[in-house]
C-alpha cells in the first residue's frame, strides 16, 4: 500500500507540473501580440537547440507534458541547466522547471536514452514516462539505469506548484513496475476492462508475452496506452515511442525510407511523427519546409489528421491526404467511387506516358470548362483514337472498350486514370509541390498512382518514406516486393539496392487475434510478435438469411466489453447499417458510425478499414473477401484490425488456411 501511496503521491505533483505547463501555454496563447517582449531566448537553448513558442500556436493543438529526464548532478551543462528536465510540444522555461521541444536533439535523451548520440548521453540516470489521455497526465512508468539510485527521489516538486491541479479528470490505478507492484482497492469509475482469459491461457502465455516485452521502453506504460479505448483518432502515442520507432522519425530526409511490419507495429505512428518532426525548426537546415502524409482513405484521414494538428509547429506545411480523395479532386470527379477489381493496364506506368503523349498532341485540347468536362473529352477522344494517335495496340484496344463515362466515372479503377488526364491538362490541379512525400500503406499503391505522386505531389529532387506490409497487398498490379518498388522509383543506394527497416513487436492486436489471422500467411511468415494475450477470437456460422441480424448482435455485444469504438467489416456496408437505424440507434460524428446510450459502432468496407484500429472488430463474410496472387491480403488486415477482441460472423465456408479459432 505504501507503494501506492507513493505513486499517486508523485503524480500529483507531476500533475501540477503538468498543470503549471499547460498554464503557461495558455498564457502565452493569449498574449501572443505581445510575444517578443515576453519570452527571452534562455543560454540552455545554446545545447538544448529548443526554440520559444512561435506565433499562431492554436489553443486546440495542445498536449501535455510526455516525459522527464534525469541527469547526473556534475553532467558537462550543470551551469545552464538543472539535473531534470521536462519533454512536451514547446519549449517552456519556468521557475523550478524546464520543458523542450519533443523534436529537439536534447529530446534523444528522453527516447533512446544512453544509447542516444547526443554529447551529454552518458549523463541519463532515469527516464520517466508519462500516460496521456487528452491533455491530461493520468500515470506515470520510470526507468533507472543501471547502478544509479533513483535520481528523482527528491525532486518532486510539491512545495513549488502554487495550486493543485485543475484538468484531474480520469483518476487511474497505478502503472508500477513488476517488481513492486501492489494491488490496492479502486473505486475509479474509468479504469480500464481486465483482459477474461482463463488461469491455463495465462499461464501458458506468460513466458512468452514477458520475452517480447523484453527490451521495450516503458513497457508498463506501453501497455496501459495500448489499453485506452479508441475514440476515432490516434491517440497519445509519442510518450511511448520506442527507440527504434524514434529512429526512424528522426532519420535523415535526403534519401528514401522503407518500413515493413506486421499488423499493429506502429507504422502509422513514426509516419505520422516523421511528418511533424522533418517540419519542425528544431531541425535548422535540415528543416524541410513542406511534407506530404498520403494514407489509403478519408477514415485514415481521420485517423491521423487531428494528431498532425496537435504537435505541428506554426507555420509547418504538412498535407495529410486520402490518395482517392486526391484523385478525385484532382479529376474533378465529386462522386464517391464504387470499390471493384482492378486490372493491369489502368495500372500500368505506360498508360500515364501514353496519356501524356495524346493530350499534349491534341489539336483542339480542352482549356475552359470545369475538369471533370474537359477530362471526358479527353476520354471519349482517345477512345475514339485510332493506331497513328496511340501506337500501343494493347492500350488502344483496352481504351476502346472502356465502358461509357457515367459507368467509368464512377468506378475506383478508373480514378488514377482520369487523374492522370487531368495533370496532363493542368500540372498544377494537384496543389503545391513537397519536399518529403510520405505514403501509408505503400504496397497498395498502384504504377499509376505513384507516377502521379512523384511527377506531380513531390517536388524535384524530393524524397520518400514508405510504410506498409506486403503481406497485406490488395492487388496483383503493385509491386511485390520492396525491393521492386525501390527499384520503380529510383530509392535505391549506390549497389541498386535498398535496406528495409523491419518492425516486430505488435502493439496493437493480442497474440490470439495474431494467431488467428496468420493462419493467412506463408508459414515463414507468420510470427506473432504480441506483447498481450486476449480472449480467442469467435468464429460463428449462421444461414445467410439471419447474417446481417447476427452481425449487428455481435457487434453490440463487443460494445458491452470494450467501452471506446467497435467496428463491423463487411463487403455490404448497407445491410447492418439499416439494422441499426431500424432499431434506433442514431449517425455518429464518426464516418458511417451508429450510436446509442454512448456507444459507438462504425460500419467499413474493407477498403476503409486500413491503417485504423477499433477496440474490438467484426469481420462478415470472410469468403467475399477478394484474394490476389493467392494471398487473402484484404481479409488479413480486416482481421487484424481489432486491439481486444474480434468476431466473424459467416454463413459460407471459412476461406482456405483460415481454421476456426480453438
Amino acid at each position: 500500500m505504501t507503494d501506492s501511496i507513493n505513486h499517486r503521491t508523485i503524480l500529483d505533483a507531476e500533475r501540477a507540473v503538468n498543470e503549471q505547463y499547460l498554464n503557461e501555454i495558455e498564457r502565452l496563447i493569449q498574449n501572443q501580440s505581445q510575444r517578443v517582449r515576453q519570452i527571452a531566448v534562455v543560454q540552455s537553448q545554446r545545447w538544448t537547440n529548443s526554440s520559444p513558442l512561435r506565433l499562431g500556436i492554436d489553443r486546440g493543438a495542445i498536449t501535455g507534458v510526455i516525459g522527464r529526464v534525469a541527469l547526473k548532478e556534475s553532467h558537462p551543462y550543470s551551469d545552464m541547466m538543472d539535473e531534470t528536465f521536462y519533454i512536451a510540444g514547446w519549449y517552456v522555461k519556468e521557475d523550478g522547471f524546464e520543458a523542450v521541444n519533443w523534436a529537439a536533439p536534447i529530446a534523444s535523451l528522453f527516447f533512446e536514452g544512453r544509447s542516444s548520440r547526443h554529447e551529454i548521453a552518458q549523463s541519463v540516470t532515469g527516464r520517466r514516462t508519462f500516460v496521456l489521455r487528452g491533455a491530461d497526465l493520468v500515470d506515470y512508468a520510470d526507468e533507472i539505469e543501471t547502478g544509479v539510485n533513483n535520481p528523482f527521489e527528491g525532486m518532486e516538486r510539491s512545495l513549488a506548484v502554487p495550486a493543485a491541479p485543475t484538468r484531474r479528470q480520469h483518476p487511474v490505478q497505478p502503472v508500477q513496475s513488476e517488481k513492486h507492484r501492489s494491488t490496492p482497492k479502486s473505486t475509479e469509475p474509468e479504469e480500464e476492462p481486465s483482459i477474461s482469459t482463463t488461469d491455463s491461457e495465462k499461464t501458458e502465455s506468460m513466458g512468452e508475452v514477458n520475452a517480447r516485452r523484453r527490451g521495450l521502453r516503458a513497457v508498463e506504460a506501453v501497455v496501459k496506452v495500448m489499453k485506452l479505448p479508441k475514440r476515432g483518432r490516434m491517440g497519445a502515442v509519442l510518450p511511448t515511442m520506442q527507440p527504434d520507432q524514434y529512429q526512424l522519425v528522426a532519420a535523415a530526409s535526403d534519401r528514401g525510407l522503407v518500413v515493413q511490419g506486421q499488423p499493429g507495429t506502429g507504422k502509422t505512428v513514426v509516419a505520422a511523427h516523421r511528418a511533424v518532426y522533418l517540419t519542425s525548426e528544431e531541425r535548422g537546415a535540415e528543416r524541410v519546409a513542406r511534407v506530404a502524409i498520403v494514407g489509403p482513405s478519408d477514415h485514415y484521414v481521420d485517423h491521423v489528421a487531428p494528431l498532425i494538428s496537435e504537435l505541428k509547429e506554426p507555420g509547418a506545411e504538412i498535407q495529410v491526404l486520402s490518395l482517392p480523395a486526391l484523385l478525385r479532386k484532382v479529376s474533378g470527379i465529386s462522386l464517391n467511387s464504387k470499390p471493384g477489381d482492378i486490372g493491369r493496364v489502368e495500372s500500368s506506368w505506360e498508360l500515364g506516358r501514353v496519356i501524356d503523349s495524346f493530350v499534349r498532341r491534341m489539336p483542339d485540347r480542352p482549356v475552359s470548362a470545369p475538369m471533370d468536362q474537359r477530362v471526358r473529352r479527353v476520354v471519349e477522344a482517345m477512345q475514339r483514337a485510332d493506331s497513328s494517335e496511340i501506337s500501343d495496340a494493347e492500350l488502344l484496344t483496352w481504351l476502346r472498350g472502356l465502358p461509357r463515362w457515367n459507368a467509368l466515372s464512377g468506378k475506383t479503377r478508373y480514378l488514377p486514370m482520369l487523374a492522370t488526364v487531368a495533370l496532363a491538362l493542368d500540372s498544377s490541379e494537384i496543389g503545391n509541390r513537397v519536399g518529403h512525400l510520405i505514403v501509408d500503406e505503400a504496397q497498395d499503391v498502384r504504377p499509376l498512382e505513384w507516377r502521379i505522386l512523384t511527377t506531380s505531389l513531390l517536388e524535384s529532387g524530393g524524397s520518400l518514406s514508405l510504410f506498409g506490409d506486403m503481406n497485406q497487398r490488395r492487388s496483383d498490379w503493385t509491386a511485390a516486393t520492396w525491393e521492386e518498388l525501390a527499384e520503380d522509383l529510383d530509392i535505391t543506394n549506390e549497389d541498386g539496392h535498398c535496406h528495409v527497416h523491419k518492425f516486430q513487436p505488435g502493439y496493437r492486436s493480442t497474440r490470439q487475434i495474431l494467431r488467428f489471422a496468420n493462419q493467412l500467411l506463408p508459414r515463414g511468415e507468420r510470427g506473432e510478435h504480441a506483447l498481450r494475450d486476449g480472449p480467442p477470437p469467435t468464429a460463428t456460422k449462421v444461414s445467410s438469411r439471419e447474417r446481417t441480424v447476427r452481425t449487428v448482435e455481435a457487434a453490440i455485444d463487443l460494445t458491452r466489453r470494450n467501452p471506446g469504438m467497435v467496428a463491423i467489416i463487411t463487403t455490404e456496408p448497407r445491410s447492418p447499417s439499416m439494422v441499426f437505424r431500424d432499431r434506433g440507434w442514431e449517425r455518429g460524428n464518426w464516418r458511417h458510425s451508429w450510436t446509442s446510450s454512448g456507444t459507438t459502432v462504425v460500419i467499413l468496407h474493407p477498403d476503409e478499414a486500413r491503417g485504423l484500429e477499433f477496440d474490438a472488430v467484426v469481420v462478415v463474410e470472410p469468403a467475399d473477401f477478394p484474394e490476389n496472387v493467392g494471398r487473402q491480403g484484404v481479409l488479413y488486415t480486416s482481421l487484424t484490425r481489432a486491439n481486444n477482441e474480434l468476431a466473424v460472423v459467416h454463413s459460407k465456408r471459412l476461406p482456405r488456411g483460415l481454421r476456426p479459432p480453438r
